[in-house]
């Protein structure tokens, strides 16, 4: 984070003002995976029945801004086994006083929906120096959470949506620790003398209880890796301004707009100084459409930067519209305003073809017989006719559009595509490969067997044969003779198929 927080010659001081007072949210999308040992008894509908069971509440997925197909690929409803097969996904949320609740053990006594909290230290959990990181004018960095969510795909993948709200946008790159390889880990309650909590352990705590883990399997194991568990996040950061900007749609107001938006990006105050403005990011503005909020009319403008990181800006008419704009809750609210869907879309489809990916690496992928291959073809192909979405598929609105189309460049999903159909024809020659040596080995089966038949029936034509002249020893030889032989041929076909 930058030192120099002065106030930017910029802006005015009414400008200044308004965003002083600003609401400032972020969702951390943490990226999520299902256990690959079981991953061919996964369900969507089994992960359903298991939310539900545990307190979390169907989220239904409607977005104004998504073409209506979009939003019935994720369930609205209960998925069942027969009517969930062109679903691609479920989103659940914890009500956040039940969220809370997660922390008691590490507190000791019960977490209000409302605490505030702010950040101490990034060890992975031992002793860390507790004073509160980077003071604000002597003051602590406060936040609280408001929005707990798993949006789980039909590939195994899913994604944890963690929401915490500020004044500040230093709030989310203090918990990131930008710069760095670790994250901060530990937080400090606010009028709560001396209580601590582990963000690693909350989170762990979260996923354990509907059995899911981390992508990069830093809580998987005995050394559970805290400090980088939010390595991989991926930040939206939306800034709540109770005011805006004066002036026609100009260059200048243009780059003050996204001077804002940088700020947010690079975690400094919204009004301070910003030596990255030569920034290569991608910028998108939308100006002067109107939203109705409640009774009021706002004029709004909405600024998004792109760079494995989304920042928006929405300006209200005035402080009294600030609880009627919500940073978090625009995903509830004023869904016109919210890009999280193409966040997480992207994402899946990311996200999907890496796990599938490393499916297929495993040593005994080839070796498999719990058809880990059809299940792993199965969902390939339900992501290339269902979960892959061009933008033009999504949305009929031109800034919609290039937002995706930028996330898809940056995640690299249109190669994929083709590395996705290189698998499916991998999987299909191994496949092949499987049913020529099925075919052989019946074949083989069906030569020894008449094999082992021939000498039977020669061995009893024998013995009828010679039987006045052959003693019950001799008849018994016989016997045992066809017995063994069969027990031989038994115990080779066991020993092949180990």
């Amino acid at each position: 984070m930058l030192e120099d927080t002065s106030p930017n010659a910029l802006f005015s001081e009414d400008e200044l003002g308004y965003f002083e007072k600003a609401r400032v949210g972020t969702y951390f999308v943490l990226p999520l995976r299902a256990n690959i040992p079981a991953i061919t008894d996964f369900t969507l509908e089994r992960y359903q029945r298991i939310f539900k069971d545990r307190g979390w509440v169907l989220y239904p997925w409607e977005y104004d801004d998504l073409y209506q197909h979009i939003n019935e690929l994720f369930s609205n409803s209960e998925v069942s086994r027969d009517g969930g097969r062109n679903v691609i996904g479920i989103n659940y949320e914890l009500p956040i006083e039940r969220a809370m609740g997660f922390l008691r053990d590490q507190v000791g006594q019960d977490v209000d929906a409302g605490q505030k909290f702010y950040v101490c230290g990034g060890d992975s959990g031992g002793d860390a120096d507790d004073a509160a990181v980077d003071p604000q004018d002597g003051e602590q960095i406060l936040f609280s959470f408001r929005c707990v969510q798993v949006i789980l795909m039909h590939t195994g993948v899913g994604f944890l949506v963690l929401g915490i709200e500020s004044n500040t946008p230093e709030a989310y790159d203090l918990i990131l620790n930008s710069g760095h390889n670790d994250n901060r880990v530990r937080l400090g309650l606010k009028d709560v003398p001396d209580a601590r909590v582990n963000l690693g352990v909350f989170i762990d705590d979260l996923l354990r209880d509907v059995e899911l883990t981390d992508f990069a399997n830093f809580l998987t194991g005995p050394n559970k890796r805290y400090d980088l568990l939010m390595r991989d996040t991926i930040p939206y950061t939306v800034a709540i301004v109770p005011g805006y900007l004066h002036g026609e749609c100009s260059d200048e107001l243009r780059e003050k707009i996204r001077h804002i938006c940088l700020n947010i990006r690079h975690g400094q105050r919204i009004g301070s100084k910003n030596d990255y403005l030569n920034s290569d990011e991608l910028f998108y503005n939308k100006f002067a459409s109107t939203s109705t909020v409640g009774s009021q009319i706002n004029v709004r403008w909405g600024v998004y930067t792109i760079f494995e990181m989304t920042t928006q800006v929405i300006f209200c008419r005035g402080e009294a519209e600030l609880a009627e704009f919500d940073p978090i809750n625009i995903h509830s609210s004023n869904r016109e305003d919210n890009y999280l869907p193409f966040i997480i879309i992207a994402l899946y489809e990311r996200y999907s073809y890496l796990f599938l990916s490393e499916i297929i690496r495993r040593k005994d992928f080839k070796k498999s017989h719990d058809n880990i291959d059809v299940w792993a073809e199965e969902q390939m192909i339900v992501l290339k006719a269902l979960g892959i979405m061009m933008p033009s598929d999504m949305t009929p609105y031109s800034n919609e559009n290039s937002f995706l189309l930028a996330q898809r460049e940056i995640y690299e999903i249109p190669e994929t595509l083709q590395l996705i159909d290189d698998k499916i024809d991998m999987i299909n020659h191994i496949q092949e490969e499987r049913a020529e040596r099925r075919e052989r080995y019946l074949e083989m089966v069906i030569a020894v067997f008449g094999f082992s038949s021939i000498i039977c029936d020669t061995l009893g034509v024998v013995s009828y044969l010679f039987e006045s002249v052959l003693t019950p020893l001799l008849l018994w030889s016989t016997f045992l003779g066809e017995v063994f032989i069969i027990g031989v041929i038994a115990l080779f076909f066991y020993l092949r198929r180990k």
